[in-house]
């Protein structure tokens, strides 16, 4: 096998990985992440299915991937990013997303609102 990356051999890079992980070690930061994970996921099922829309949602809830069901063009998913992007929140139609411990309850409420407006956008061109 073969890899590859930069700053391998420095030691700024390692000095800095350190002290983020130590950070994250301190704030239990993987508990942090997990949360607004978990708030995320659970509001974007239920604006979908207050709306009749199936969705899924995989991969460890701190790294989410949501798709739409029949939605093989990904044209559901497509508008839904678009429209969640038009409110100021960046997704992605077909890619893991990732989370951060950046990301406060009140990020994450600022996210719902956008994916709820941008969820009833699906339900009102595909419903």
């Amino acid at each position: 096998i073969f890899t590859t990356g930069s700053f391998w051999c420095q030691a700024i890079p390692m000095a800095a990985a350190l002290a983020t992980l130590r950070k994250l070690h301190a704030i239990d930061g993987v508990a942090l992440m997990r949360r607004a994970g978990e708030r995320l996921r659970l509001g974007l099922q239920a604006q979908a299915d207050s709306r009749g829309i199936k969705l899924r949602q995989t991969g460890p809830v701190q790294m989410p991937v949501v798709l739409f069901d029949d939605d093989k063009d990904v044209a559901k998913g497509k508008l839904f990013c678009v429209e969640a992007l038009k409110r100021g929140v960046y997704l992605h139609p077909v890619h893991t997303m990732f989370l951060s411990c950046a990301h406060s309850d009140a990020e994450i409420d600022r996210a719902l609102e956008a994916t709820d407006a941008a969820m009833a956008a699906v339900a009102a061109r595909f419903g």
